[in-house]
């Protein structure tokens, strides 16, 4: 969902203005995130607003996420039956196999 928000937007109107992104196919990347910021001064003051606007909201949305992802992991150590199912061969939590972050 985060790189749907800000993408369409910053990258027509960013193509309009000849500005090109090269190397970013995620566009919160830490390196995507500092082109976003760079590149936002160079778009049309409306655009580069909403874009901006964007970006804040993804974050919300991640802190959001990450707050919630810290409660299922809390809520999954106190069951018992989530224990039982994590000592299994190939099971375990998912932030371990990086799926989670």
């Amino acid at each position: 969902m985060r790189a749907t928000l800000a993408t369409p937007a910053l990258a027509g109107d960013a193509r309009e203005c000849g500005i090109a992104s090269t190397g970013h196919s995620d566009t919160f990347s830490s390196t995507g995130r500092a082109w976003v910021q760079e590149t936002l001064c160079r778009l049309p003051p409306e655009t580069g607003r909403c874009v901006d606007q964007e970006i804040e909201a993804v974050d919300g949305l991640q802190l959001q996420i990450a707050r919630l992802e810290a409660r299922i992991q809390h809520r999954c150590a106190l069951a018992t039956s989530v224990q039982l199912l994590k000592s299994l061969s190939g099971l375990g939590d998912t932030a371990q196999r990086g799926h989670l972050h």
